[in-house]
């Protein structure tokens, strides 16, 4: 850990070492956002007061900006964060075991792409537990279950059957993983990342040349056209006005390829 020897201590900097120093660029505003009551603030408050949740959750900045901070050193310090706060919520909870298992031929990718997967997990549950099993977005259980039916409803009616539905994202985790922005937390509402487990809308993707990742075993985020080309055109665009947010698709060939890439909840 570096100190402030030899160095010169920013005006009204209180601290004994630069790596926790919140004078430094970047790290003030994400030090304020913890600072107001309740873990978190917004100038964006919203009547449901999902912004403070969110804020609360928000990762650890720690070390940003300092060449000893490495990826991998950045991404451990919001692992081991995210699990403590977790095992504050509850003293039993464990992550997945995968996620702690240290390989010897790991490469730096792949132990960042870990540790983040370990971050999310263990955010995601605080978020859900504290909650009561509510994703950020609704103002209630009422809310959620009516969400869930008019999708899967819609969804059906496009002529899309034996499908499962999944809410993913900042809607689970609380913010964003890839820009540390709380859920609700920017200048305009945070989308609701759905995944549609189906192989049969896979394969109906891959006839449609609809762009396939991992494998083929999900697809992109559709756009308006390829929404349309899968029929589901209108009830995005229906969801989004009802919502207030956007709604965002990807299809996916099983519940493991969800589990794979981040935290989900199955949508009642």
């Amino acid at each position: 850990m570096t100190n402030w020897a030899g160095r010169a201590r920013p005006r009204g900097c209180r601290s004994s070492t630069s790596i926790s120093c919140a004078c430094r660029p970047g790290m003030r505003t994400a030090v304020s956002r913890r600072t107001a009551a309740g873990g978190g603030g917004s100038s964006q408050q919203r009547d449901d007061g999902l912004v403070r949740v969110a804020n609360a959750r928000q990762p650890p900045r720690a070390g940003i900006g300092h060449n000893s901070s490495t990826p991998q050193r950045i991404a451990r310090v919001r692992a081991d964060a995210s699990v403590r706060r977790a095992q504050e919520v509850d003293p039993n909870w464990r992550p997945t075991p995968s996620l702690t298992t240290v390989l010897g031929n790991e490469s730096q990718q792949s132990e960042i792409s870990r540790l983040t997967n370990l971050a999310q997990e263990a955010e995601a549950f605080v978020t859900m537990k504290r909650r009561d099993g509510l994703p950020l977005g609704f103002r209630d259980k009422t809310e959620y279950a009516e969400f869930g039916y008019q999708l899967r409803s819609e969804v059906l009616r496009a002529g899309h059957r034996e499908v499962q539905v999944f809410l993913k994202g900042s809607a689970v985790t609380g913010y964003s993983y890839s820009t540390g922005r709380a859920f609700d937390g920017g200048s305009k509402p945070s989308d609701f990342d759905i995944a549609i487990v189906s192989p049969a809308m896979i394969k109906r993707a891959r006839k449609l040349r609809i762009t396939l990742l991992s494998s083929g075993k999900r697809t992109v985020a559709l756009n308006p056209d390829q929404l349309r080309q899968m029929g589901l055109r209108d009830t995005i665009d229906g969801l989004s006005t009802r919502q207030g947010r956007q709604v965002t698709i990807m299809i996916y060939e099983s519940e493991g390829s969800v589990s794979r890439r981040s935290p989900f909840v199955r949508v009642p």
